[in-house]
């Protein structure tokens, strides 16, 4: 057994040993297993920023095992762990290696599962997506685009997955130019690609059709040099192609880093990393405060993701909602006149307020927040005591999800704006103007399955 070395200990502080024979790593460490997406880049930028902003340097990288990899801690800081570990086989692997004692963090690229939340309750863990659980590293937004000559309209999601399963195949059946579609997308083993097949195969594995093309920067190249041609990226390589806006009940949303971070647009993910609430590891509450500084925010965004840092909308952004606001596809069709009341005010206050990128979700039919809104809540604090914020006013829009009756849904889209400015002036020094609810009508996500009706 590998005993701390002297020096690493500290007052109040429990050894923390690793005994683990198929574990490269010995000693003190913090371990972090799971997602491919995160452990890739993502977390091996954190755990060095992490380092580095407590006065040490991280050594470099050496793997011992496909997508095993570990890095001695070098300084003389005894705060930190000798060395750290990230495990990248996959989200699946996250959990079961956390509750196994293989893991300090849990990295996800999807929300846990029933059977994943189910094993960290056995592991002790009261509400595995509270804030003692759980923790929105960052996110991910996938864009989609074709040759700058092949003006598209906007792609539903099942038409997108269509397209790239090869179930359409002329441009002509999505109101195209008729012309054969010529696909290019990354190959198996990608997080691009894994991001590509949650959002819009529901996870399947089933075959892409077209070609496979290991580099970002190739493909964006590959379909801007050929007529008729489609792919996917990371929203940084669209280049000199024509981005196609993503059509999700009747709301077009142009693939905009903004609308990411808002999560309004659909092709979306959050990052997770997931932790038990008494883990004997004395760096894994460190860690997980240092992800929601200023710091990990731009690691976040150098790593190539989205981070959560909150932005003001261009005018763009407050005209798409307002354009929306008469698309009879995002608004009930029964609405009476405490909603078309509702719908006005909104209309009016767009003209005199800028939209921010915080969204705040929601448990399914219900007006409690979810751990990542607790998190926002801070954010919004600390944005809203900058010099350049003081004396601004905030409105409260609350929204629902389809299920139910109008009545039921303008109620609940009311006590949901009411409970977030509530929480909002308790801070102090903080004024909510105004806070309306407008019911089902122009909900920021589609509600057509259960983890987007929030």
């Amino acid at each position: 057994m590998a005993a701390w070395p002297l020096g690493y200990l500290k007052a109040n502080a429990r050894p923390f040993t690793v005994v683990r024979r198929d574990s490269p790593v010995t000693g003190t460490v913090l371990r972090l297993h799971g997602s491919n997406t995160i452990g890739a880049e993502l977390a091996p930028v954190l755990l060095r920023r992490w380092v580095e902003s407590n006065g040490n340097l991280l050594a470099p990288w050496i793997s011992h095992a496909p997508l095993e990899s570990a890095a001695p801690v070098q300084g003389g800081n005894p705060t930190l762990p000798a060395r750290v570990e990230v495990f990248a086989h996959g989200s699946s692997t996250g959990i079961p290696d956390l509750v196994g004692d293989r893991a300090d963090l849990a990295m996800l690229s999807r929300a846990p599962n029933d059977r994943e939340l189910d094993m960290m309750r056995r592991a002790g863990a009261a509400d595995p997506r509270g804030r003692s659980s759980e923790t929105v590293v960052g996110l991910d937004g996938l864009a989609v685009f074709v040759n700058s000559a092949n003006h598209v309209p906007a792609l539903t999601p099942e038409q997108i997955g269509g397209i790239f399963t090869g179930r359409i195949t002329d441009w002509r059946q999505v109101g195209g130019r008729p012309g054969p579609i010529q696909v290019f997308h990354r190959p198996d083993g990608s997080g691009t690609l894994e991001t590509f097949r949650t959002l819009l195969l529901d996870g399947a594995q089933s075959p892409l059709a077209g070609t496979e093309i290991e580099s970002s920067e190739v493909l964006s190249d590959q379909v801007s040099g050929t007529p008729g041609a489609v792919g996917f990226t990371g929203l940084a390589y669209v280049h000199n192609n024509e981005a196609v806006s993503v059509d999700e009940c009747g709301i077009e949303y142009p693939p905009h880093p903004f609308l990411v971070k808002s999560e309004e647009y659909p092709l979306f993910r959050r990052l997770y990393m997931h932790r038990l609430p008494d883990s004997r590891n004395p760096w894994v509450e460190p860690f997980v405060r240092f992800l929601g500084s200023a710091t990990a925010e731009d690691a976040v965004e150098r790593a190539g993701f989205v981070n959560q840092a909150i932005e003001l909308g261009d005018e763009s952004i407050t005209a798409m909602r307002r354009a929306a606001l008469t698309n009879p596809k995002a608004n009930s069709q029964t609405r009476g006149r405490a909603e078309e009341s509702a719908i006005e005010r909104m209309r009016a206050l767009t003209d005199r307020y800028t939209r921010l990128s915080t969204t705040f979700r929601f448990d399914h039919d219900k007006d409690v927040i979810d751990a990542a809104a607790e998190d926002n809540l801070d954010r919004l604090r600390v944005f809203m005591g900058r010099p350049e914020n003081l004396g601004r006013k905030l409105v409260v829009i609350g929204f629902a999800s389809a299920s139910g009756g109008d009545a039921h849904n303008l109620n609940l889209s009311r006590r949901r704006a009411h409970n977030i400015a509530n929480r909002i002036t308790g801070f102090g020094g903080i004024t909510v103007a105004e806070e309306i609810g407008i019911g089902r009508n122009l909900y920021v996500a589609c509600n057509d399955t259960e983890s987007r009706a929030r």
